[in-house]
Formats: C-alpha cells, sequence, structure tokens
C-alpha cells in the first residue's frame, strides 16, 4: 500500500523508529510487547497507529472518487499508481 505518510518525518517527532514499530505490528506483536521489549511509551504507540489510519482512510477516499471519476484518464493513471 502507498501512503503519502512521511515515516523519518514521524520517527524525528516521535523519538523512535516507526520502520521498527510497523515492521513489529506486522509480525503480530502486540503494542505491551513492543512497549516492554524497545521502552516507547504507549501513547507513542497509540499516536502511530491513529496516523497509519488515517493515512489508510484518505487513500480509501481517493480511490472511491477515482472509480466515480473512471472514465477519465488522468484519474485512471493516478488510480493505478496507488494499486501498486
Amino acid at each position: 500500500m502507498l501512503l503519502d505518510l512521511d515515516l523519518n518525518a514521524l520517527s524525528k517527532k516521535l523519538k523512535v523508529n516507526t520502520a521498527k514499530i510497523i515492521k513489529a505490528w506486522k509480525a503480530g506483536k502486540r503494542d505491551w510487547d513492543i512497549t516492554q521489549s524497545s521502552g516507547i511509551e504507549q501513547w507513542k504507540l497509540n499516536w502511530l497507529r491513529r496516523e497509519l489510519q488515517h493515512e489508510r482512510w484518505k487513500i480509501t477516499i481517493k480511490r472511491k472518487s477515482l472509480l466515480r471519476n473512471k472514465g477519465t484518464s488522468a484519474n485512471r493513471e493516478l488510480w493505478l499508481q496507488q494499486k501498486s
């Protein structure tokens, strides 16, 4: 999935390795396990999760609007870029 979110900026803002946290989530680790193993505060994990959910929501809205306007080639190209 293509995210417009800059993970490096988030890493600097939260002072944590966001890519490492995302990999841990994908591996099925719980927030408590991540908190205990890395020392990251729980509120930072919650904040990061909300940011990622917000980006997914924005992508969903874009895709729905592109599907409505599927006839135009520019929208179709943008939709195909996001799909990959």
